[in-house]
């Protein structure tokens, strides 16, 4: 099983996780579902239970699975598959910053940890799953 855990990749879409269902993954934690990439090779989810505020700043969990995991080579070739990412989204400004990223093997063993030193917070981009985190962690609509 998949215990509580903090990850992300670098760059505007990094989330990968393996879907035991549509609305929840394994692992402790409330994961629901986001969506997927345009080109179907991973889900997407957040970790409702994860959501930590203080004024306008909001620390949430997501994760990444992907379809077909441990085919994608990454990290020093190694093969995962699903990433957990800490992320801290400014609701006032719309900026958003990934904090840290773990990925994870098909047995739920973690293989590598990314703590971003000194993250800068980057424009929320539209019509992405960025998009869908920043909506979520700070109660927009769509």
């Amino acid at each position: 099983m998949v215990t509580k855990k903090r990850y992300y990749a670098l760059g505007i879409l990094g989330l990968t996780l393996l879907a035991n269902s549509c609305a929840t993954t394994s692992g402790q934690g409330s994961w629901s579902y986001l969506g997927e990439t345009h080109w179907g090779d991973m889900k997407h989810y957040i970790n409702s239970s994860s959501i930590k505020r203080n004024g306008s700043t909001v620390q949430i969990e997501s994760k990444n699975v992907l379809k077909i995991p441990e085919t994608t080579s990454f990290l020093r070739g190694k093969k995962y598959a699903y990433d957990v990412n800490q992320w801290e989204v400014n609701c006032k400004q719309a900026k958003i910053k990934l904090i840290s990223a773990e990925y994870y093997n098909s047995a739920d063993q973690l293989i590598f940890t990314h703590r971003i030193e000194n993250p800068k917070p980057n424009p929320v981009p539209s019509d992405t799953i960025l998009a869908s985190i920043y909506r979520f962690s700070c109660n927009k609509n769509k």
